[in-house]
This record gives C-alpha cells, sequence and structure tokens, in this order.
C-alpha cells in the first residue's frame, strides 16, 4: 500500500509539473463568423499549417478570400506570422497575422490582420468533416461548381477518377492535377497545373488541399507563391 500511495503521488507531481500528453491539439475544421458578417472556415492541419476560407460580408454563398499559413500551437494558443491574404475581392494579396484561441475540437476564435490596416475577428465552432481517414475513392467522382480567383469566377466542372487525377477547363483552358490522401486528416494534397497559352496563368502550377464536407461539396484551396495567385473551387458531386 504505502509503494502505490508513493506511486500516485510521483504520477500527480508529473501531471502538475506539464508531465504526459494531454492531447490538446489545433487541428481540425472550424466553421464560423466574423464580426464583419463574412463566414469564415479554418482547416488546420497535423503540421499547423492552415487554410482560412472567407466570403464576402452578407454573402455567405460567395468566395471572398484565402488566408495560407503556418503557426505553432502552445496552452490553447495558436499564432501565426507568416500568412498570405488572397483577397479576391479586389484587394490584391498581402502579408498576413492570425492569432486564435484554441479549446481542442471545441472552437478557435481570434483575429485576423490582413497588411497595415485591415483585423478581422472571428468565431467558430468544429466541425468533424475533417476527422478520420482520406481515401481517394470517397474523393472520386464529378464536380460541377464555380472557380474563384483575383480576376472574378468562372463555372468549371472537376472530375477526379479514382486515381486521384483531377481535370477540368475553365473557358477553353485545360488545368489537371493530382491529389493524395493526407495521412494526419481526412483531406488531400492538391497540385493543379495551368495548360500553355491562352490559359490565364499558362504552365503555372498550383499547391494546396482538397477536402470534402459532409454533404459531399469539394473544397479545392491551392496557391502560387510565385505570381501571388491563388484559386478557391467548390463543387457539389453529382
Amino acid at each position: 500500500m504505502r509503494k502505490l500511495a508513493i506511486g500516485a503521488i510521483a504520477a500527480a507531481a508529473l501531471a502538475g509539473c506539464g508531465g504526459g500528453d494531454d492531447g490538446a491539439t489545433a487541428t481540425g475544421l472550424f466553421n464560423g463568423t466574423s464580426t464583419s458578417s463574412r463566414t469564415v472556415s479554418t482547416a488546420v492541419l497535423g503540421d499547423n499549417s492552415y487554410y482560412q476560407l472567407y466570403s464576402p460580408a452578407n454573402n455567405p454563398a460567395g468566395v471572398g478570400g484565402l488566408v495560407v499559413g503556418t503557426g505553432t500551437f502552445d496552452g490553447g494558443r495558436f499564432v501565426s506570422s507568416d500568412a498570405r491574404d488572397y483577397n479576391m475581392e479586389g484587394a490584391g494579396v498581402k502579408p498576413a497575422s492570425l492569432s486564435a484561441d484554441v479549446s481542442t475540437r471545441k472552437s478557435f476564435n481570434g483575429n485576423l490582420s490582413s497588411g497595415a490596416t485591415t483585423t478581422m475577428a472571428f468565431t467558430s465552432t468544429y466541425a468533424p468533416e475533417i476527422e478520420g481517414a482520406a481515401t481517394l475513392a470517397a474523393l472520386a467522382g464529378t464536380y460541377p461548381g464555380q472557380v474563384t480567383f483575383s480576376l472574378g469566377a468562372r463555372t468549371g466542372t472537376f472530375v477526379v477518377t479514382a486515381a486521384g487525377a483531377f481535370s477540368t477547363n475553365i473557358n477553353g483552358c485545360p488545368i489537371t492535377g493530382n491529389a493524395t490522401p493526407r495521412t494526419d486528416v481526412k483531406a488531400y494534397n492538391l497540385t493543379l497545373t495551368f495548360a500553355g497559352a491562352p490559359c490565364v496563368f499558362p504552365n503555372q502550377t498550383f499547391t494546396g488541399i482538397a477536402r470534402l464536407d459532409a454533404a459531399n461539396t469539394l473544397y479545392g484551396l491551392v496557391k502560387n507563391e510565385t505570381i501571388a495567385q491563388a484559386i478557391v473551387f467548390v463543387g457539389s458531386k453529382q
């Protein structure tokens, strides 16, 4: 009994000093709104890189922009200073920073600062849509929808094969690519390449992620840092 009591006291002391893994993480999908009447959806991956999609003000179905960066998570706080805000409402691309208070698998509430003057406060709650294993079988299908980038929005249909190959044709421009399942979240690493001229981004390759929501809506979120452009595709599986 004396040995058991001593062991219990030692274990409690270690826990009080921060020993062990408490399971805290910022990883997950968080959906919510901003104080500027925008919808905000943030996907934080297992390596603390993240993709934050936001809508135009008072237009939850639209795409206002995409923020991409990496952060650190410690003590319930997620902080990022290297982000880029790819705005698709005419404001261009700006350096950005993000900070949020995180309750594991519950909430992600904070502020996005873009450029020198713009700050967007947001609150969001956890959605389980990127929990579990990503499979190419689940991704395969045909997705009519809309492609949005800095020059505007275009309708398009992406076809995804059982091998993860992506293809579409937007205004006569072939775009092809490939998706591979991630192992940390239920999402996919995505690469898309434009064909040559007259494509708007001739021979340019974009990288990012793809994910599905509970209604089998496909979100393709990719960027090309060299030409400072990002593309968002949202389409519903037929």
